[in-house]
C-alpha cells in the first residue's frame, strides 16, 4: 500500500504532511487513522483526533477528479450515521465543499494546523540575512562543543539507543508539564523505529562524547517536498539549531521544500518557525456541519 500510496502523492504533487504515509502509519494508535484507497484516489479519517466525532481529510486524488471524491466522501460520512467534520483542508478544497453543498458547513481558518514550508537551500546553509542570527547559533554550538559533536545518519540499528535517548526527552518534559500530546507522539516515534527501512525514512543522530544528544527524521512527500517528521535534542544551547540544519542537508538534497508541519498553536514553536522565514504557510480549514 505504501508504494501506492506515494505513487499517488506524487502524481497529485501534495506538499501536505497529511499525505506523508509514514506518518500516517505511525499516527494510527494517536488519532485512530483509516486509510482506504481505490485506483485513482485515497481516503484518510481520522476516528479519534476529535472526541465525538470522525474527522475525514480531503480526497488524495487528481484535481480534475477531486469534486467527484469529495461528493463520493461526503455521502459516505453521511451514511456512516456519527458526527463527522472535514479537517485540514486548504482554501481550495474548502471552496470546493461550500460550492457542492452551500450553507450545509462553516468554515473555519485553522491557523494552528498550517504547515510551514521552507526552500531547502537556505535551511542546508542558513546563508543569508533573515537567517543570520540562526548561523551564528548553530556556528556557537559547533565552536562550545568541538569534536564532541558529532553527526551520523540515522538508521534501524539505532533504534534502541535513540529510544532511550527519548525516553530521557520525554521525562524531562512531562516533569515540565509540557503538552500531554507528546504521549501519543512518543508512542509514534517507537513505531517509526522500529520499521524505519520499510517507511522509507532517512534521518541523522547526533551525539556528544558519543552518547546520542539528538535526532530527526523525515521522509519525501509528493515529489518535491521532504517533511521532518520529528526532531529532539538535549538542553545543550543552539543543539537543536545544528539537528534542524544537519537533517536538511543530509535528507533534503534534491528537494526544493522542506516541510516543517504546524505549530499546534504553541506560541513559542510558533514563533521559532516563523523566525526561519518559511517561503509558504500552507493554510488549512476545517469544515463542521452546521446545527439544525
Amino acid at each position: 500500500m505504501r508504494a501506492a500510496f506515494e505513487g499517488l502523492a506524487r502524481q497529485v504533487g501534495t506538499q501536505s504532511c497529511q499525505y506523508a504515509f509514514a506518518a500516517v502509519y505511525c499516527l494510527q494508535g494517536k488519532y485512530g487513522t483509516e486509510l482506504c484507497m481505490t485506483d485513482d484516489a485515497a481516503f484518510l479519517r481520522s476516528l479519534s483526533r476529535t472526541p465525538g466525532r470522525v474527522d475525514y481529510f480531503a480526497p488524495l486524488c487528481a484535481a480534475e477528479r477531486f469534486a467527484d471524491a469529495l461528493a463520493a466522501l461526503e455521502r459516505f460520512a453521511q451514511a456512516d450515521g456519527r458526527p463527522y467534520a472535514f479537517f485540514g483542508l486548504t482554501g481550495a478544497q474548502a471552496s470546493v465543499l461550500e460550492a457542492q453543498a452551500p450553507g450545509r458547513y462553516r468554515m473555519t481558518a485553522d491557523r494552528d494546523w498550517a504547515e510551514y514550508l521552507y526552500d531547502s537551500q537556505p535551511l542546508a546553509t542558513l546563508e543569508g540575512a533573515g537567517l543570520k542570527q540562526k548561523r551564528k547559533e548553530a556556528r556557537q554550538c559547533w565552536k562550545t562543543l568541538g569534536d564532541r559533536l558529532t553527526i551520523e545518519p540515522l538508521c534501524a540499528a539505532h533504534a534502541d539507543e535513540v529510544l532511550a535517548f527519548q525516553r530521557t526527552w520525554m521525562a524531562a518534559h512531562d516533569a515540565a508539564g509540557e503538552d500531554a500530546s507528546l504521549a501519543g507522539e512518543d508512542r509514534a516515534i517507537a513505531v517509526a523505529l522500529e520499521h524505519f527501512d520499510a517507511l522509507g525514512l532517512s534521518g541523522i543522530v547526533a551525539r556528544i562524547d558519543g552518547a546520542v544528544a539528538g535526532y530527526s527524521y523525515g521522509c519525501p512527500v509528493g515529489c518535491d517536498t521532504y517533511d521532518i517528521l520529528v526532531q529532539k535534542a538535549s538542553a545543550q544551547r543552539f543543539l537543536y539549531r545544528v539537528v534542524f540544519q544537519e537533517c536538511v542537508c543530509r535528507c533534503a538534497q534534491g528537494f526544493r521544500y522542506v516541510n516543517a508541519e504546524e505549530d499546534i498553536g504553541i506560541p513559542g514553536l510558533r514563533a521559532l518557525k516563523l523566525s526561519y522565514h518559511p517561503a509558504l504557510l500552507l493554510e488549512k480549514y476545517r469544515a463542521e456541519v452546521m446545527d439544525g
